[in-house]
């Protein structure tokens, strides 16, 4: 099934929040909580991936090191 760009733009969101360190998520949530999005956390890669294998997200949010 194909959404159409308008079934897209208002469609929910979903963005996964990959990270371990709990203060971080809270301010991540914190900046994000004005908006319409559908937050998910993994507190680490082996977490997001199995997150992701389950469903799709629009952005993922994670730390490189």
């Amino acid at each position: 099934m194909r959404l159409n760009f308008r079934d897209y733009l208002t469609k929910k969101k979903k963005i996964l929040i990959v990270e371990d360190e709990p203060m971080s998520v809270r301010l991540i949530q914190h900046l994000l909580k004005d908006y319409q999005f559908e937050l998910v956390v993994a507190v680490d890669g082996f977490e997001a991936i199995e997150k992701f294998k389950k469903t799709s997200f629009s952005l993922v949010i994670m730390d490189l090191y």
